[in-house]
Formats: structure tokens, C-alpha cells, sequence
């Protein structure tokens, strides 16, 4: 196997391992190396299930045991063998109660908590290295989409052949009720992603997706977006790694609508797509990643505090 250190820019040294409840079988531990606030030890690991679903939770404690049972149940009804990783993003509202609760009334359900927020990427990345999938699909917790329309995707993408699909706000058949004000950001960032990507997805933010594992096995040693562009830099280094059949299809999003876009929120992803653009674009840094062959060594993430002096180094930068 490979070593990944050439992948990976920054790193310091580990100060522990997260708690991990997931009920995996053993693997045969690989190497170890670092990437950016990250430490990452590589194992050997064969997909034993047809489907993952990772659900990143934040400040869900009052729906998300709801929002599970919904999920386990549209699950059930699929002729698919599945596993549901929900990963609680450093919650301290009880949300990591609430999804242990739920891993002892379904069997299939597994609950992963760390304990500082690292954003919605990182809690991704989190639960696709302990996930045993042969697909993996991503799905928010907040229960605004819903779960039904796992079934359409997952079939969507055994018919076309894809190696992403995509839910899309922007699809003709999508039943999407939302804020006028949220209806006029997304219009804006999507027009500013056409002219900085040649990327053909008209909606890269809707929180359903389903990947084949040996795409996100290539691309997430590659991301360093943890929070708020991670979504537009997975297909970007998807595409850009050759993956190109992104299928975009319907969505249907409650009228709920629960998450929001503040004015600070609108600046992160801006500082973060522009960042993309120059690794892309100016220092050809995903050109410099070697392609590793990643389909038989998921990722484990071991959380990391950053060094004051790692910390100045990169505000040096």
C-alpha cells in the first residue's frame, strides 16, 4: 500500500482517539499520516452491506429520534442490505442522547459522537470511514427531505451508471418550498460556480447524495474543506479525479426548511469557494495529489488539537 503522506499539507501531534461506537468488523490496520487538522490511520476494509446512510446531526436533539424512525423505515422497505452511521457534530443539546437511544431500538443504526464541532464536512468524512457500504449515501438529519426518495437514487444510479447522484432544487420534476431569500443566495452561488468550475451541476448544495465508495475512497483524502463549501470541493475533486457521471435528480423539501443562512454563513462559503478555485486553478494542488488506490482502505479519523505554533503557520500562509 501506498503512503499517503504526500497527500495530506499539515499536521501535529495526536492527542487522542474519538469514541467510536459502531459495531464494524476488526481491520487490518495500515499507515498512518496526517491531514490538515486531522491525523489519519488508514485499514483494510472489504464493504459487507449494499448501502450506507450518513446522517451529520447538529442541534437536532428534539426531532432527530423522529427523523431516524423515519429513516429506518423508508430503509426497510428497500431490497437492499443497509447500515445508518448517524454522527452527532459535537452536540451538547442531548442530540448524542437521543441517537443512542435510537442504535438500541434499530439494529442497523449505529451512533458516533465526538465532542467539538467541526462542521458538516468533517462529520461526513467521520462516518464514511466507518461506514461497510458498497453505496453511501448522504442525508441531513434536520428532516426537511424525505427519505422516500432514497430508493429513487440509489436506482437511478445502478440505470445510469453514475458514479454520483445528486439531489438538485434546479430539476424540473423538485417540489422545493423555501424562502425567497435562500431562493435568491442559491441562484447567486450557483451563477458564480459556472463561471469559477467547469462543473456540470446546476445544485451542489441540497443535502442528499449517493456515492459509489470507491469515488469518496479517491476524493476525501484530497478535501480540506471541513464545514461550509465541502459539498462543491467533493465534486469538484470528483470531476476533476475523472469521475464525471454526476446525475442530478428531484427533490422534494418540506416547507419547514429548517436550516438558515446568516450574513457570516454567506462570507464562509465565499472565503471557501475562492480558496477551492485557487488550489484548482492557481496552485494545481489537486494535480499534485498522486492517484491512490483507495477502494480497499477507508479512513479512520482521530481528532487532533492543533499545536499554538501549527496554528501560526497556517495564519503565516
Amino acid at each position: 500500500m501506498r503512503d499517503l503522506a504526500p497527500l495530506l499539507r499539515r499536521g501535529g501531534k495526536c492527542t487522542g482517539t474519538m469514541p467510536d461506537t459502531t459495531t464494524s468488523p476488526p481491520a487490518e490496520r495500515g499507515t498512518t499520516a496526517r491531514w490538515d487538522d486531522l491525523e489519519i490511520e488508514t485499514v483494510r476494509r472489504r464493504p459487507t452491506v449494499d448501502l450506507s446512510v450518513i446522517v451529520p446531526t447538529y442541534r437536532c436533539a428534539a426531532r432527530i429520534y423522529a427523523n431516524m424512525c423515519r429513516l429506518s423505515a423508508a430503509l426497510d422497505e428497500m431490497p437492499y442490505t443497509h447500515e445508518i452511521l448517524v454522527v452527532s457534530d459535537g452536540n451538547t443539546d442531548g442530540t448524542d442522547r437521543e441517537i443512542t437511544r435510537l442504535s438500541d431500538d434499530c439494529p442497523n443504526l449505529h451512533a458516533l459522537h465526538y465532542g467539538r464541532n467541526q462542521g458538516k464536512g468533517y462529520a461526513l468524512t467521520y462516518g464514511v470511514a466507518r461506514s461497510r457500504g458498497r453505496l453511501i449515501t448522504f442525508i441531513d438529519g434536520d428532516g426537511d427531505i424525505d427519505p422516500q426518495q432514497i430508493t429513487t437514487y440509489v436506482e437511478l444510479m445502478e440505470r445510469e451508471n453514475a458514479d454520483i447522484v445528486v439531489g438538485s432544487k434546479r430539476h424540473p420534476d423538485s417540489e422545493v418550498v423555501y424562502p425567497p431569500l435562500r431562493r435568491l443566495y442559491s441562484w447567486g452561488y450557483q451563477a458564480l460556480l459556472r463561471m469559477l468550475f467547469d462543473l456540470e451541476v446546476r445544485d451542489t448544495q441540497v443535502g442528499l447524495k449517493v456515492f459509489r465508495r470507491h469515488v469518496l475512497e479517491a476524493v476525501l483524502p484530497r478535501i480540506v474543506v471541513k464545514r461550509y463549501a465541502f459539498d462543491l470541493e467533493l465534486l469538484v475533486v470528483a470531476c476533476h479525479l475523472g469521475y464525471c457521471r454526476i446525475v442530478e435528480a428531484p427533490v422534494a423539501i418540506g416547507q419547514r426548511f429548517s436550516s438558515t443562512i446568516g450574513v457570516r454563513a454567506v462570507r464562509n462559503i465565499l472565503h471557501d469557494t475562492l480558496a477551492i478555485f485557487y488550489r484548482k486553478h492557481i496552485l494545481r494542488y489537486y494535480d499534485r495529489c498522486p492517484q491512490v488506490e483507495l477502494h480497499r482502505v477507508p479512513l479512520l479519523v482521530v481528532e487532533r488539537r492543533p499545536s499554538r505554533f501549527a496554528a501560526a503557520l497556517r495564519l503565516s500562509r
